[in-house]
């Protein structure tokens, strides 16, 4: 065996060592959480799964159901070599916390799903914490905006009286809810509908992400839709606008490039099948296809379909600036 192979090796052995000891060190976490828990809970919690936090953390997490709510996950972080829990505090303060977090959280959830419910939308998925919920609605250009103000009223009986707040609801077509991964059937409901391979049938295809916010006490008001692309979509989409783009400005301003595209997503108020963002363009060609460290002489607005084709023509709305970094700055006209 070759020096490399050697040191292959070494690195090879190391790592099993670390992965074995720390399933050892999850092991012991986790005998412990469950003594904790049926010390403190006794015939309340069940326990459910367990995780190493290794390399990010130490310690493991243990996950447990309540007996008594159907609902609600309870997560408890557990590092027994320091013999303490969570932020590096006492175990029996920490499962306590844990225990009251997933019931108001389960609390939130049905109180958010009855809402949903009442609007006449089935919540399929929503992340642990209760947000981003998950619903399916097949929208077309006459019925797109009085389906999102209707959304917005049931947020509003769901958030009522609390402080200013922002949800982001993600609207699927109906297909895509026939055959989702159950996430478990002996789990918890938001560990089930929180699954990630349940979230990631649902994020498959194109997908609406529409931001409401509220003042306490009033109705939440829709911010522009988001029509999300698979990756693969997303990339033809892009070459396809850039393409267009080119050959338009080719006229007006000779020289001039799309480079970057930003938030080339939000629907047109309306309609469904008509996206609006900026393209930034600069006139010096290069072989390096960014912008990092060079000028961007012009900001444009477009309109697009959903394949990346333009059906306006481009309008300059900012000229001159510039980008450094690569990042959005303020060269970007706030409004669409």
């Amino acid at each position: 065996m070759g020096r490399r192979g050697r040191l292959t090796a070494r690195v090879g052995a190391a790592v099993l060592m670390l992965a074995s000891g720390g399933a050892l060190s999850t092991r012991r976490d986790r005998a412990h959480a469950v003594e904790l828990a049926e010390r403190l809970c006794p015939g309340t919690l069940r326990y459910v799964a367990d995780r190493t936090l290794w390399p990010a953390f130490d310690g493991s997490e243990v996950t447990f159901a309540t007996t008594d709510d159907p609902d609600a996950v309870v997560r408890l972080r557990v590092d027994t070599r320091i013999g303490r829990c969570g932020r590096d505090r006492p175990c029996e303060q920490e499962l306590a916390d844990a225990v009251a977090r997933g019931r108001e959280r389960a609390a939130s959830f049905r109180s958010l799903r009855a809402a949903l419910a009442r609007g006449g939308h089935e919540l399929h998925a929503v992340r642990e914490t209760v947000t981003h919920p998950w619903i399916t609605a097949d929208l077309g250009d006459g019925d797109v905006s009085a389906t999102l103000r209707e959304i917005g009223e049931c947020l509003a009986d769901w958030r009522s009286g609390e402080e200013p707040w922002r949800v982001t609801v993600n609207i699927a077509a109906s297909g895509a809810a026939r055959r989702l991964p159950t996430g478990g059937d002996d789990r918890p409901t938001l560990l089930r509908l929180s699954d990630d391979g349940r979230l990631g049938a649902l994020a498959r295809g194109r997908h609406l992400s529409v931001d409401y916010t509220a003042e306490p006490g009033g109705t939440p008001t829709p911010a522009r839709g988001r029509l999300e692309l698979p990756f693969r979509q997303r990339q033809a989409f892009e070459e396809t606008l850039r393409k267009e783009f080119d050959a338009r400005m080719r006229g007006r301003r000779p020289g001039a490039r799309g480079r970057r595209f930003h938030q080339v997503r939000y629907l047109v108020p309306g309609r469904v099948d008509r996206m609006r963002g900026h393209v930034r363009s600069s006139d010096q060609t290069s072989a390096d296809d960014g912008l990092r460290g060079r000028r961007a002489d012009h900001v444009a607005l477009v309109t697009t379909d959903l394949d990346g084709r333009l059906v306006e023509e481009p309008r300059v709305a900012q000229e001159g600036g510039r980008v450094t970094g690569g990042r959005p700055g303020p060269l970007l006209p706030p409004a669409l």
